[in-house]
């Protein structure tokens, strides 16, 4: 009726299933942590190129209002 070694090999497929399934699990929230934390780099270095940007352009303005001022 019932095949207990399939039903055997079944619950112990599905076991080693399930371990599979937490050890990938593991892995791609590492993996989805490392590119939270490569984006929060990323965003702080986009922040300071726009403030040394924002700076130049500064100076470029003052620049020009300096050489308009002599004329």
């Amino acid at each position: 009726l019932i095949d207990i070694k399939k039903l055997n090999m079944d619950t112990f497929n599905l076991i080693e299933k399930r371990q599979q399934l937490k050890i990938i699990r593991r892995y791609l929230q590492e993996v989805i942590s490392a590119a939270k934390d490569r984006l929060l780099e990323l965003q702080a270095e986009a922040v300071l190129i726009t403030k040394i940007m924002d700076n130049e352009e500064n100076k470029t303005n003052s620049e020009r209002s300096r050489k308009v001022l002599i004329q």
